[in-house]
């Protein structure tokens, strides 16, 4: 978890630039296998520690409208690069604050970053493949978006478990993901889940009212 705590509490987070800024590094650190992990107190005074970008954003007590716009977006954009995101938004942001300083102006400098969007998108379609739709290829797909998470130990096993819930064996089958219901049993392990094609219906041990 490492030797030096950071603490961002007291910060100053009125500016967006400043909460783009804090966000990217609080969760910076938390990349690859030597990151850090990060304890978040809540308001409740319940710790939480993860190192999962995720996680750590949604349980930061920040309100401004440039956390809600940045949170949204990784909502709706869950994947396995949120981490690299982040710190790609606070090098934007520290890059374009020193080209404010310099004189140019803030319009130039957000067209400039849409222009550059833009050709490292194209730049990306261009050189990316098409890999095989095949379950082992697929399985490895979901086991690296897996690594990431505090369950990486178990993301092999877990990674065949979910795509059992989605495909076929060889990959031909998609179902809608609002259809695949998650149950969690306590004082149950990772490796332990299942996938139950069907209907799962939980039901109680009836109670025994009767007096002796």
């Amino acid at each position: 978890m490492g030797s030096k705590p950071e603490r961002v509490d007291g910060a100053d987070l009125t500016s967006p630039f400043a909460v783009c800024k804090a966000i990217s590094d609080v969760v910076g650190s938390t990349l690859g296998p030597k990151g850090l992990y990060k304890m978040v107190v809540r308001s409740s005074g319940t710790p939480v520690v993860s190192k999962d970008s995720e996680t750590i954003l949604d349980e930061m007590d920040i309100e401004h409208p440039a956390y809600d716009i940045i949170r949204s977006y990784i909502s709706d954009n869950s994947s396995v690069y949120t981490t690299l995101e982040l710190l790609l938004l606070g090098e934007l942001v520290e890059n374009a604050l020193e080209l404010v300083d310099e004189g140019i102006h803030p319009t130039l400098i957000a067209d400039a970053y849409d222009m550059a969007a833009r050709e490292a998108t194209a730049s990306m379609a261009a050189a990316s493949t098409n890999r095989a739709r095949d379950r082992q290829s697929l399985e490895e797909l979901i086991a690296t978006h897996l690594e990431s998470k505090t369950i990486f130990d178990d993301s092999s096993s877990l990674a065949n478990t979910v795509l059992d819930a989605l495909c076929d064996d060889l990959g031909n089958r998609e179902i809608d993901v609002d259809d695949v219901e998650i149950y969690t049993v306590s004082r149950k392990q990772v490796t332990d889940s299942v996938t139950i094609p069907g209907v799962c219906v939980k039901k109680r041990r009836p109670v025994n009212h009767t007096r002796v």
